[in-house]
Order: structure tokens, then C-alpha cells, then sequence
């Protein structure tokens, strides 16, 4: 998912059979529609789900883990194999993420990946973007983020509103 119009192709990906049986064979008899994974510990200001061996399968969709095709309350897009996402790192200084995303009329979800980084999803007007923080732990009440540049360098405070990922990233910005 290079370019980038995730919600789209998942509202394609969804319908596809071979997709949906690969998602109940995942997913077992047992398991109820939308409960995909666990969450991380309580306390979280926005959902950060825990990739599991399992999603590890769901590679071969591009995905990041499996998203339950029949969900109807959840996200509009599911989390993304990307290459070259944008990084950034927890910073307690900056602009607080879970605020400034609500306050732009959007949504953040994490996905915590076996190796311990974590993928932020931020949705908003029919777009996604996704960032990754490497080697992350908790992500504290009020903490925001600082970009990181592949050559080490943060910019402590360029994320100070919603569309402000979208540039980051190099993707095409929400409607309006």
C-alpha cells in the first residue's frame, strides 16, 4: 500500500473471498465478528491493538493484521504493510497526538508489532496515513510525537495539526 488509498482498496479487499475465508480460518469457530485482538494495557487514550503470530499470515493481503471484513464499527481502513513509512518517536513535550487528532475531526489506532514498534493509523475524511515509532514502550497519557528524518534528525514540533500528517507522509490531504 505504496501510494496509499487504503480505505478504498479495503472496501474492495473486504469482498474478496479468498480473503474472507482466510480471515474466518484465522480467526476460528469461536471467535465473535470484531474482536480481533487484544488491547494493551488500560489507561490508553486511544486503541493500540497487539499484533499477534497469526496476523503475521496476513502479509499476503498486505496487511499489517487481520481486519474483520463483516466490521462495521470499526476502523475504515486496516493497518498497511508500508514501505518507507514516516517515523516519529513519543515525545512528552509536544503537541498531545490523541487531542490534536480529535480536535481535527479525525481518529488514531495503534498496532503494536512483534518486534516491539508501533504503528499509529491516524483516518480522517476518507484518507489514512500510518507512522511508525520504532522500539516504542507505552505511549503516555497527553504525549504526542516528533518526526524523525532517515538521516537521525527530530523535528520536535512540526506536528501541530491533523493535516499536518498527510504532508509528512507525502500523501494526498483529506477532503476539507
Amino acid at each position: 500500500m505504496e501510494t496509499g488509498d487504503g480505505i478504498r482498496t479495503w472496501l474492495f479487499l473486504r469482498r474478496i473471498e479468498d480473503y474472507r475465508a482466510a480471515w474466518r480460518a484465522q480467526a476460528g469457530p469461536a471467535a465473535a465478528p470484531g474482536a480481533d485482538h487484544a488491547p494493551e494495557p488500560e489507561g490508553q487514550e486511544f486503541p493500540i491493538r497487539i499484533q499477534t503470530p497469526a496476523d503475521l499470515e496476513a502479509a499476503r493481503f498486505d496487511l499489517l493484521a487481520w481486519q474483520d471484513p463483516h466490521g462495521e464499527g470499526g476502523p475504515a481502513s486496516p493497518f498497511w504493510v508500508q514501505e518507507g513509512m514516516a517515523e516519529a518517536a513519543i515525545a512528552p513535550d509536544a503537541e498531545p497526538l490523541a487531542e490534536m487528532v480529535a480536535a481535527g475531526g479525525g481518529s488514531v489506532e495503534g498496532l503494536r508489532l512483534l518486534d516491539g514498534d508501533l504503528v499509529l493509523k491516524i483516518e480522517h475524511g476518507g484518507r489514512a496515513v500510518q507512522i511508525l515509532l520504532r522500539g516504542a514502550g507505552p505511549f503516555p497519557p497527553g504525549a504526542g510525537i516528533e518526526l524523525r528524518y532517515p538521516f537521525g534528525l527530530r523535528m520536535p514540533h512540526g506536528m501541530r495539526r491533523l493535516l499536518d500528517f498527510w504532508q509528512v507522509a507525502g500523501r494526498p490531504p483529506p477532503p476539507p
